[in-house]
């Protein structure tokens, strides 16, 4: 009876726990039917890319098919903009890496939008086209409303592109779940400020643009954990002023935090600078090139060099810079000076006296009336030079001697008083392939007539490699025809005697 008993007991439990494995089991399964959602109800844009990439109607579209989409591009060109997109949306695409959403509507962006997409890798939102934007334009362009907490759930990104967003800061939790974050591009968007520990968790960080957006103050700005930046782009904002302080001590101190910073490229282009502290640049020892176009600098410390050896290009012209004592003196690597359309009025010797590696130099759209003889002496690996729209009178002779490398020269557009004297004092370079000079009313037959035509015949006689010679004649009533002619008898006559082609002429009036 016992026995018996125990009997009835097992089997009750037996067949209770296996009541309750089913009923967990079915609840299990309709709770993961319930958890997918279909395509056909999602938002048009999700419901057309999705039809499209697997080639089914929305109906027929399975957990299965989604597992095999890793892309999605809602660019509101070949599909719909990503406007109305949610988290149920993105359901059942665990293998997503990468997205690309373009709004044309006003947006606000839900901390969990991105939720349930933990692998992406990469992330593309905008408002709009990409066309340059207006910076002084109002605020309501920017139509993406969100502070970046909707970044903290995909921590495997790598790259970040964001536009037309309306938040002000970069703060230190803006970013600080990304720490896999190799390249940051923020376009078109409200950031004024950024904060000293903004990128203190993306020690990875190989890449910041911040451009066309309202960025004023980066006076907090530290990169110090950043080592691996390379390149810093701020171009196209409102900044103002340069942090100024020092490195901190430990960090020159040391062989390992000494180049704390590997950062090459630095873009300050079309932003609102007067001055750069020496004590800013020296946070980037490694910089090869630096770019302060279209800013308001009136000067350049003599210092200035000291803290960026390794540098190959730099770029300040449109500023406001006219005088230049010894900036450079420490840039022997310097290859691509540019410093156009200053107020800059004389070349001393000592200006370009350490940058013997420079290439290319352009002193264009100037005041310049004289250069010392010898400004150019220890550049002799000069390549091309642009002097045009000065007040230059005339060249010494020796001016070009050890510019044997020279094969481009734009010297128009100034005040030559003596066409051969010029041809003379340029008959000593052989390399030169481009002439661009101006071409003053000379009166027919006069001895200034003759004197230059026989100077041109000796320059293309000296210059073998010369292809093209281009003249700019301010007055088309004031032109030696006469004179042209000559010079083109010349040129084809000389061109025979060398057995190569004849330098082609070129007549621009302005």
């Amino acid at each position: 009876m016992r026995f018996n008993l125990l009997l009835v007991i097992l089997f009750y439990l037996l067949f209770n726990t296996s009541c309750t494995q089913n009923t967990h089991l079915d609840n299990n399964h309709q709770k993961s039917l319930s958890k997918f959602k279909s395509i056909c109800d999602r938002s048009e844009g999700i419901r057309g890319y999705l039809e499209h990439s697997i080639n089914k109607p929305c109906k027929e579209i399975n957990e299965n098919d989604l597992l095999e989409i890793e892309a999605i591009y809602l660019d509101g060109r070949n599909y719909k903009y990503a406007n109305g997109i949610k988290k149920s949306d993105f359901q059942g695409l665990t293998n997503l890496t990468v997205l690309f959403l373009n709004y044309d509507q006003e947006t606000i962006l839900p901390d969990d939008l991105f939720l349930g997409i933990p692998q992406l890798l990469s992330l593309n939102i905008g408002h709009g086209l990409i066309d340059a934007p207006d910076i002084n334009s109002d605020e309501n362009k920017f139509k993406i409303k969100s502070d970046l907490s909707f970044l903290r759930a995909v921590p495997k990104l790598k790259d970040v592109s964001l536009k037309g967003f309306a938040t002000k800061e970069i703060n230190q939790t803006s970013f600080n779940k990304n720490s896999e974050l190799r390249l940051l591009h923020i376009m078109e968007s409200n950031f004024e400020s950024i904060k000293k520990s903004a990128f203190y968790s993306n020690t990875k960080l190989e890449v910041i643009s911040i451009e066309y957006s309202l960025l004023s103050d980066i006076s907090k700005l530290d990169l110090t954990k950043n080592r691996l930046l390379d390149t810093l782009n701020l171009t196209r904002n409102k900044i103002s002023l340069l942090p100024d302080r020092e490195p901190d001590r430990e960090i020159t101190e040391t062989h390992e935090t000494q180049n704390n910073s590997h950062l090459k490229i630095l873009n300050l282009n079309h932003n609102q600078i007067s001055k750069i502290p020496t004590q800013f640049l020296r946070h980037f020892p490694m910089l090869e090139s630096l770019k302060l176009s279209n800013n308001k600098i009136l000067t350049i410390d003599n210092g200035f060099s000291n803290a960026i050896p390794e540098l190959k290009n730099l770029h300040l012209q449109s500023n406001q810079i006219s005088n230049l004592d010894d900036p450079f003196s420490k840039l022997e690597k310097l290859t691509d000076l540019k410093l156009h359309n200053n107020q800059i009025e004389f070349l001393n010797s000592q200006l370009l006296k350490k940058t013997k590696q420079l290439s290319t130099l352009d002193l264009s759209q100037n005041k310049i009336e004289s250069i010392t003889h010898n400004a150019f002496q220890n550049l002799t690996e000069l390549h091309t030079v642009n002097l045009s729209r000065n007040q230059i009178q005339s060249f010494d002779d020796s001016l070009f001697i050890n510019t044997k490398k020279l094969s481009n020269l734009r010297i128009n557009r100034n005040n030559f008083v003596s066409l051969p004297q010029l041809f003379n004092s340029l008959s000593i370079n052989s390399n030169l392939a481009t002439l661009t000079v101006d071409f003053p009313y000379i009166p027919k037959n006069s001895t200034k007539e003759s004197e230059t035509a026989t100077s041109i015949e000796h320059f293309i006689s000296m210059n073998k490699a010369l292809e093209n010679i281009s003249f700019d004649i301010e007055n088309e009533n004031h032109i030696n025809d006469t004179l042209i002619v000559e010079i083109e008898n010349i040129a084809k006559t000389q061109s025979e005697l060398r057995k190569e082609g004849a330098p082609n002429l070129t007549l621009r009036f302005f």
